[in-house]
């Protein structure tokens, strides 16, 4: 039979979550995030990352919906606060399409998650990111 007014059975207490909800994110997301995590921030170097989901509306970031794990790039924190406040304008001002490089470490992951390649990737980022912009951004921050 269906639900019915006022059955509450297989729900746990009151506080606490129901075991049978969904994660918010699967197994293979969370050991990609982690691989992430041994990176450094991919335009500042910081260590202090968030993973940066990219993508836009055309590569399947909604409202709910997070972008493709082939978008996701380290971030500092900070960074990252101001890049989901706005987020095609940071780019363009960093100058650094994330996308392509995005693809590249994911691309990196899926071959076998090789570190030291994956810090070229950064390393080319980072060499190529507007450091004043940066600078500008993690001061107006603290």
């Amino acid at each position: 039979m269906g639900f019915q007014a006022g059955d509450f059975s297989g729900r746990g207490p009151l506080g606490q979550k129901d075991q049978s909800l969904p994660k918010r994110f699967s197994a293979a997301e969370r050991a990609y995030f982690a691989w992430l995590h041994e990176l450094p921030c991919c335009v500042s170097g910081r260590i202090d990352i968030d993973i940066a989901h990219t993508g836009r509306l055309s590569e399947g970031k909604g409202i709910g919906r997070k972008a493709a794990l082939n978008t996701c790039l380290p971030l500092s924190k900070p960074l990252h606060r101001y890049e989901e406040a706005n987020r095609e304008g940071f780019w363009l001002n960093v100058g650094v399409d994330p996308l392509p490089n995005a693809q590249r470490l994911w691309d990196i992951y899926q071959s076998g998650g090789n570190l030291e390649d994956a810090d070229r990737v950064i390393r080319s980022m980072q060499a190529r990111a507007d450091r004043h912009f940066m600078k500008q951004i993690l001061r107006a921050q603290r």
